[in-house]
Parts: C-alpha cells; sequence; structure tokens
C-alpha cells in the first residue's frame, strides 16, 4: 500500500506542477514542413505605444532562422542568421528574459557566450542597464540552442535594446509599461 500511495502522490504533485505552468509566452512549436506566416502589416499591429517611441516592428520582408525553432506567440524575428532575437509584436511588454539566437553559436564549446546586451532609455535620461552575464539555452522541442540574458529594465518608457556577440550589433526598441 505505501508504494501505490507514493506513486499517487508523484502523479498529483506532477499534475499540480504542470497546470500551474503558463502557456502564454509557451512558443508555438514548429513543424517539420514549418513555411513562415505573413506577418501583419505594421499598420495593422495595435499601437498602444506613444509616437514619440520608435518600437520595432517587423520588417516587410521577414527573418526566419535556418534551424526549425519555434516562435513565440505575439512575437516576431527580427535580425540576421549572425544575430537574431524576438521582440513583441506590438513592442511592448516587459522584458526580463532575452534569448538570441546566432548560427555561429555553439554551446559545447562556448557555454558562457560572448553575448553583451545592455538597454537604454531613449525617451528620458536613466542610466544604461547591463544585463546579466549570457548562459545557454537549450530545448530541442521549442527553442533549440539560444543564448540567455536577464534583463532588468527600471522604469516605464522607451527603451533601446542592444546585442552584441561575434562582430554582430543588433538592436531593437519597445514600450516598457
Amino acid at each position: 500500500m505505501g508504494r501505490f500511495a507514493f506513486s499517487l502522490l508523484l502523479v498529483l504533485t506532477a499534475a499540480v506542477f504542470a497546470s500551474c505552468l503558463s502557456t502564454a509566452e509557451a512558443p508555438v512549436h514548429p513543424t517539420a514542413s514549418a513555411v513562415p506566416t505573413p506577418v501583419e502589416s505594421p499598420e495593422a499591429l495595435p499601437n498602444s505605444v506613444p509616437d514619440s517611441c520608435p518600437v520595432t516592428r517587423p520588417q516587410n520582408r521577414s527573418f526566419v532562422p535556418s534551424a526549425a525553432i519555434a516562435l513565440f506567440p505575439g512575437h516576431f524575428w527580427y535580425g540576421t542568421p549572425a544575430l537574431s532575437v524576438q521582440p513583441r509584436l506590438h513592442g511592448h511588454g516587459s522584458v526580463d528574459k532575452l534569448f538570441w539566437w546566432s548560427d555561429g553559436y555553439d554551446w559545447r564549446t562556448e557555454g558562457k557566450p560572448n553575448l553583451a546586451v545592455t538597454a537604454r532609455r531613449l525617451d528620458q535620461p536613466a542610466p544604461t542597464v547591463v544585463a546579466s552575464s549570457a548562459t545557454h539555452a537549450i530545448n530541442g522541442t521549442d527553442i533549440g540552442v539560444a543564448m540567455l540574458v536577464g534583463v532588468s529594465i527600471p522604469t516605464m518608457g522607451c527603451w533601446e535594446i542592444t546585442g552584441t556577440y561575434a562582430g554582430t550589433t543588433l538592436r531593437f526598441v519597445f514600450w516598457a509599461p
């Protein structure tokens, strides 16, 4: 009877943890025959940010990475094979963890990627924010192999995030509510 009770407890605990996971930010899993879906035109996107904040919007010609990496709901691909990221479609929201991808990144030889990420406020003077040291993130079912940094944006406003990796710099702008 003790083994049965222990097994039941394990199953119930796993069910409770699974129900606590948020699916709001879960990536959309790619399929083997995934074809890039067209992104709405920037004019059709909701704009709840001030006109003075030039948030990064999807480009007409959407970049899609070479690897089968999932796209987080409400995000779009931005960058090049050398360095890419997934900003939010609507240009606003919190940023605490940022995943970055590069075709040149190999987690086996560079466990702590030499990725530098900073944030600077564009609409008012504020100190530059330096992200945490980068690490690697691996999950073959959605994000593949990515570089991960933590960024703590201290105040609301218009912010530019800059990432530099292996001689490539990528910037995007968002509104922090």
